[in-house]
Formats: C-alpha cells, sequence, structure tokens
C-alpha cells in the first residue's frame, strides 16, 4: 500500500524547505466545461453575481415582508451576510500563509504520505468538470493541510467552507479568508435570506468552475475520533446543480486523513468532561506555539477514486422533473431524498475504506479491557502484548487487514514513545514484566462540578478511547454481531438483535441503515468462515466463547450509558428536563458505579456519548422536545430498557446507588 504514497516532508526537504516551497511557480488549471469560457472572476464579482441572482432577490422580497423591514434594509443586511461570509482569495497570501503552515507541518509530523499520484489525475479531470473535495474532519490541521497539498501538485486551491468560530480571531479569520476559506454558521435555522446566500455562494463557484469546493461531510471536527452522522442538507445543496441540469456532471472526492496524533487531543478530552471550548483567537494560536516543541508522528492522506455523480446516481434520478422548477419550489420527492442519502453514506464509506487499522489502535483497544479487569488500573506489558496480537489474529480470521509498519513489537515501540504524555511505562517496553498505566493529566477542579481525582484519571482515559475509537469503523458491526449472538439461538432471532442494536448505536457508528440485511449476511458468514460460530437448520452457536466475549466487550459499555440514563430520567420530577441537566446526573451515577465496579470506565463520563444517549431515547419516543426541555415519557423509556435487558445482559437497575 505504502509503495503508492510519497513523504511530502521529503519532497520539501528536496526542495530546499518550505521557503523554496511556496515560492516556486505554479500553473493551477482552470474549469472550462462543454467550450464555456473558463472563469476568471474575481472574488468581488462572486459576491456581486451571488446579490444579483433570482434565488437571492427572491428571498430579499421574502425576508424583508416576514421581517416588516423595507427592501432597502433587506438588500443591506443581505450584503453584510454576503461579505461576512466570502472568500476573498489572493495567491500571494496563499504563498505568505503557505509558508507559515508548511513550516509548522514539517515540524510537528515526521512523515506526511500522500497518494500523489491520484491528486495529479484530479488536476485534469478539473478542465471540465466541477471538483468537490469532501474530507474526514478531525482537526484544523484537516484544510490547511489539504490546501497545501492542492498547492504541491498544481491543483486549483479550493474554496473551503470553515465554520465561523475562526471569525473571533480577525487576524487569522482574514488570512484564512484570503486563502480561499469562506464562513458559514454552524445552525441558521430557518433564515430564509441566510440559506438563500448560501446556496446561491456555493452553487455559483460549482456551475462556473471558480475553484474547487471543500465541505466537511460531518459538518464538524468529530472529537472522539468517530464518523459522525452525514449532514444530508447540506449534501442536496452541493448536488443541485447537477440533479437541475446547470451542469453536464460533477466529481467529488473523499479524502481519508488519518494521524497518528492529532494537535487536540488533549483539548477535546477536556471538552468531552464539560471544560468550555475555547475561543479560535489569536491570542489562543500564540499559546499553541509549544506544539512545535512535540512530535505527532505520521499522517496519511488518502485522495479516494473521483466520484461520477452522472455515473453513481445513473438514472435513479429524474433531472428532468428539477430542471424548470423555480428556485422558490425546489423540492424532492422522498425516494430522492433517500437517494442523496444513500449517497451521503457512500462517502463514508469511501472515508471508512480508506482509513487503515493499525497496531497502536488495537493496543489501545486492549489496554481499555485490561484496565478495566484490572484493581490498580495498571497491567504488564507482556498481557498489553499478548491481547494485542490475540485481536490482531482475530480480526484477520474475519478478514480485517491490520497494518503493521514493520513488526506489531516495533510499531507499539514507536507508539509508546509517541504517546508518552498520557500512557506510562515503568521499565523497558520489550519487558514483559514492565508495568503499564494510564498518566494521571492535570485538570483544574474549580471548572467542574467533577472531582479532580476522577477528572485526572478520565481525561486520560478519553484520550486512550479515541485513539481506538479510529479502529470502530471496522469493529463496530463484528462487535454488536457478538453481543446479539450471547443472547440468540437462532439466525432470525440474530438477525433482528443485531439490527436493533446496530439501530440503538447509530449515533456511535455510523453505518446505511438501508444496508443492514446485506451486513448481517456477510458478519454470519465471515464468523463462520473463522470459525467462532456454526450454523445448523436455522439455528446458532458460538464456538469460540471467548473470542466472541472480546469482540461484545468493545461496544457493551455504550448500551450500559443508555441503561443508565433510562433510570437517571424515570427518576426525575416534575417530568420535565433539559440534556444537560440529564447528563450531569448521568455523570454523577456512573462515577458511584464506578466506584463499586472498576469495569464501569471513566471515559463513560464523556458528554458526547452521553449526550448520545439521550438523543437515541428522544428518538425512541422516551422523550419530548419542547424547547429547550425535554418531557419524559416513563412507560416508554421502560418498555425500551427491557428490549435492552432482553438482547444483552447488563446490571440491574442502578437506582440505588
Amino acid at each position: 500500500m505504502e509503495g503508492e504514497y510519497v513523504d511530502f516532508i521529503k519532497e520539501i526537504n528536496k526542495l530546499g524547505g518550505p521557503f523554496q516551497f511556496v515560492r516556486l511557480a505554479r500553473n493551477f488549471p482552470t474549469c472550462s466545461q462543454f467550450g464555456r469560457k473558463p472563469s476568471n472572476r474575481t472574488p468581488k464579482e462572486i459576491i456581486e453575481a451571488v446579490l444579483r441572482s433570482g434565488r437571492v432577490k427572491d428571498a430579499v422580497r421574502q425576508y424583508a415582508a416576514q421581517s416588516n423591514i423595507s427592501k432597502a434594509e433587506a438588500k443591506k443586511e443581505c450584503r453584510e451576510i454576503m461579505e461576512k461570509m466570502a472568500h476573498d482569495f489572493t495567491l500571494s497570501n496563499v504563498r505568505i500563509f503557505g509558508y507559515i503552515i508548511t513550516k509548522v507541518i514539517t515540524t510537528v509530523f515526521d512523515e506526511i504520505l500522500v497518494n500523489a499520484k491520484q491528486l495529479r489525475a484530479l488536476r485534469e479531470k478539473f478542465k471540465d468538470t466541477p471538483v468537490i473535495f469532501i474530507p474526514t474532519h478531525r482537526t484544523y490541521i484537516d484544510f490547511l493541510l489539504l490546501s497545501v497539498l492542492c498547492f504541491d501538485q498544481e491543483m486549483t486551491l479550493p474554496a473551503i467552507a470553515a465554520a465561523m468560530d475562526f471569525l473571533n480571531s480577525k487576524m487569522i479569520g482574514e488570512i484564512l479568508r484570503q486563502c480561499g476559506a469562506f464562513f458559514i454558521r454552524r445552525a441558521a435555522g430557518e433564515d430564509i435570506l441566510y440559506w438563500a446566500i448560501f446556496t446561491e455562494y456555493v452553487q455559483t463557484h460549482i456551475v462556473e468552475g471558480d475553484r474547487p469546493v471543500e465541505f466537511f461531510i460531518e459538518g464538524t471536527r468529530s472529537r472522539t475520533n468517530k464518523s459522525l452522522p452525514p449532514k444530508y442538507g447540506l449534501l442536496q445543496i452541493l448536488l443541485e446543480p447537477y440533479l437541475r441540469g446547470n451542469v453536464y456532471d460533477m466529481v467529488v472526492v473523499p479524502v481519508a486523513m488519518n494521524y497518528d496524533k492529532i494537535l487536540e487531543e488533549q483539548l477535546y478530552a477536556y471538552e468531552l468532561l464539560g471544560f468550555p471550548k475555547p475561543k479560535e483567537s489569536t491570542s489562543g494560536l500564540l499559546k499553541a506555539r509549544s506544539i512545535l516543541d512535540k512530535s505527532f508522528g505520521r499522517v496519511q492522506v488518502t485522495f479516494g477514486k473521483p466520484i461520477s455523480i452522472r455515473e453513481h446516481l445513473g438514472v435513479s434520478i429524474k433531472r428532468g422533473a428539477f430542471v424548470c422548477q423555480p428556485d422558490s419550489q425546489w423540492k424532492m420527492s422522498e425516494m430522492e431524498k433517500r437517494r442523496i442519502r444513500e449517497f451521503g453514506h457512500h462517502i463514508i464509506k469511501e472515508h471508512y475504506g480508506s482509513s487503515p487499522v493499525s497496531v497502536w489502535s488495537l493496543a489501545c483497544s486492549a489496554l481499555i479491557l485490561l484496565t478495566s479487569e484490572s484493581k490498580d488500573g495498571s497491567v504488564t506489558a507482556g498481557e498489553l502484548f499478548k491481547l494485542t496480537h490475540d485481536l490482531i489474529d482475530l480480526l484477520r480470521s474475519l478478514d480485517i487487514k491490520v497494518h503493521v509498519r514493520k513488526t506489531i513489537g516495533e510499531d507499539l515501540e514507536k507508539s509508546f514513545e509517541l504517546h508518552e504524555d498520557f500512557i506510562t511505562i515503568d521499565g523497558d517496553a520489550n519487558d514483559p514484566n514492565s508495568i503499564v498505566r494510564l498518566t494521571e493529566l492535570k485538570v483544574d477542579g474549580k471548572k467542574s462540578k467533577i472531582s479532580k481525582d476522577i477528572l485526572s484519571k478520565a481525561v486520560s482515559l478519553i484520550i486512550l478511547t479515541n485513539h481506538a475509537n479510529s479502529n470502530m469503523h471496522v469493529l463496530s458491526a463484528p462487535s454488536i454481531f457478538s453481543l446479539a449472538l450471547l443472547s440468540s439461538t437462532s439466525v432470525e432471532q440474530l438477525r433482528e438483535s443485531y439490527k436493533w442494536l446496530r439501530t440503538v448505536l447509530y449515533s456511535e457508528f455510523v453505518h446505511d441503515p438501508q444496508d443492514l440485511d446485506s451486513e448481517f449476511d456477510r458478519l454470519l458468514q465471515s464468523f463462520s468462515l473463522a470459525g467462532l460460530i456454526e450454523q445448523s437448520n436455522g439455528s446458532v452457536a458460538i464456538r469460540d466463547l471467548q473470542r466472541i466475549e472480546i469482540l461484545s466487550r468493545m461496544t457493551k459499555p455504550y448500551l450500559l450509558i443508555l441503561s443508565v440514563m433510562i433510570d437517571v430520567l424515570v427518576e426525575v420530577s416534575p417530568l420535565h428536563i433539559t440534556q444537560n441537566e440529564a447528563t450531569s446526573l448521568a455523570q454523577d451515577r456512573l462515577i458511584r458505579l464506578h466506584d463499586r465496579d472498576a469495569s464501569v470506565l471513566l471515559s463513560s463520563l464523556s458528554a458526547d456519548i452521553l449526550k448520545n444517549a439521550f438523543n437515541t431515547l428522544s428518538q425512541n419516543g422516551g422523550l419530548q422536545r419542547l424547547g429547550r426541555n425535554y418531557s419524559i415519557f416513563d412507560p416508554s423509556l421502560l418498555i425500551f430498557k427491557e428490549q435492552l435487558t432482553t438482547v444483552v445482559d447488563l446490571p440491574s437497575r442502578t437506582s440505588k446507588i
């Protein structure tokens, strides 16, 4: 696999360093579709074109009428939104800022492996077809790195959808704006004016071929190292120009960006425990300069095979129905929306396929399993190495590839060095008797209701869990299948239990809901071939209980959290609660459970997991939203709890703890 990749850092060094790199003469291609002249519009000309569009003019009239303001006032507000949103791309500023970014990434990373040949091929594709990059999103470095790589391969730099957060720092915001970033609100609600401007701005880049567009289909950074559900509305906006016949075709490029260690990993752990998220400010950037003294290992960037929308959708969506629709009446049928949703999950699958399972991620899974059985949270290096080997063998028996860079031992030794900030080894990593334990990190207990002692332990465990999460795109389905196996005796019972659990855990482990039956059939076959189960006349029996239990333990904690959340909610009086209140109550309950049973991991205190549990119960009828509050329906919650305990063996009611 690595033969396809080149090390970007080595290439920079060959040129003489970042300064020489950004001074290179570049010949960026322009996009001209079907003989249309290439677009050479300036950023200001793009803004004026958006403001003149029929979509935006209609929205201005509607907004003025709804808000009871004059059309002139609505137009003024429209221009203010547009100017705050739009990029102001200039190549000279790209070179200046590109030098800083290239200097940083070549300092903090040991290697940046890129399948550059695929990116070079895209350069040719962009000459006659609009290109949309859809990368994974784990860190702020993602879009900066992608732009640098495009500059390297002389691919026209994309217009990048960035969060408004960056505008908290005027300096950083303006630098990013001049490098091609345009800024969008995370939640614009029913603001018809904003949505019209945003939609037109994005689509004019695609239709006119001004430059490629870059969007994060997950909408925001994943703070847990797992994929988030795709944003279907965003995808619909991107595909609308093709569906309406404004372009002959368009190409979507999934990009998987996999990091040994992300720059924000400690910050994410603190955020997940309830510490406030710091604003993206200039002072924050200066404080972050300390990262330049650390190593963050390797990055692997994989540009996926370009997806032609014309070929992918084929005739499943009839474009003729949309061509004559006015903007104000743009509407899709349920079948057409389903095809858009399926395409969103197809992109996530492409991300998964380009994200290798590392030895380190499996070692983190092994360490979580072992520490949950240890009284003092420590394990020997020998125990850890053995379970890691066992997990690798187990995955290979299920035909899941594990990427070993050198040898398993060497990979682990290198990883321990890289992650010494939160994992301590007392002795030589190669000595099986050396003790491995998580480091208790410093926390400011004044900013949290949780005790300082618990927090210091939980931070490291959440970081460890986030590293283990990088393998859950391949392990979540086998783990849930194993959970269902433990309470099933027939194939049909197993199928129904598996599909129910998969649906219940959708927020944690994103998958295509339409693919569950075929996914189940694949698992049934692979578990049979691996000798883990046997089938006979519609019945199913476990042949290797130890391995099945190991797999099941990787997702069982999420079901315990659901159970705890239910117990917390049914005790609330009166029957109204906010999500934050429920999260806090569940954290208190989980801490008491942990004090009694070490197998209840402190990583369960993560606000992300608890909010997902809360939302799952809401989606299943246990809660109904009323503004900021939720009404609680005890009968629905108790029925859900009964279903849960029927499928999975969980501790009895926790209310007395």
